[in-house]
């Protein structure tokens, strides 16, 4: 699990370094297109490993500790509003 949160950890430096560069990409049609699909890679990205390898363990963790189950269903409704941005 340490390997996994690094992994996240250096996926959400990577799209806040992205983000961070936005007016790189604002001088022509192409640019933005280029920043719009370098970002929804990394997010669906992100996403997938989150939904594949995170998210069932901390649902196995969360039974016996409601704070954590809270905690999950805050993270599972800001998720569906992040991955409904991959869908454009």
């Amino acid at each position: 699990m340490p390997k996994l949160i690094d992994e996240l950890k250096q996926e959400h430096n990577d799209i806040k370094q992205l983000l961070s560069n936005v007016y790189d990409y604002v001088g022509s049609d192409s640019k933005k297109k280029e920043f719009v699909l370098k970002l929804k890679q990394l997010v669906t990205n992100h996403l997938k490993k989150e939904e594949k390898e995170l998210y069932p363990y901390l649902e196995k963790e969360s039974k016996d500790d409601e704070s954590l189950k809270a905690k999950l269903e805050k993270f599972m409704n800001e998720r569906k509003d992040i991955k409904n941005f991959t869908l454009y």
